[in-house]
């Protein structure tokens, strides 16, 4: 994943239904096989580089976060 293909992967995410796991309502419980979904697509888009940055994960949310930091900046 580079800069630009950032926002092409989050429109993808709402389009397949896992957008809720990298961005839930306050209080609501994430579902694992929605996170294990976004899991593999976000890692998946990832250049080696920046697989490595975010591996040891656990959270579709918090790699996300982690690539919103690195390509958009912390005040988004």
């Amino acid at each position: 994943m580079k800069g630009e293909a950032f926002t092409t992967w989050s429109s993808s995410a709402v389009k397949k239904g896992v957008w809720e796991v990298v961005s839930p309502a306050d209080g609501v419980a994430v579902d694992a096989a929605k996170n294990k979904r976004a899991m593999a697509q976000l890692l998946g888009a990832l250049s080696e580089d920046i697989l490595m940055s975010v591996l040891m994960k656990k959270m579709a949310k918090e790699v996300w976060d982690s690539l919103k930091t690195r390509f958009i900046g912390a005040v988004l």
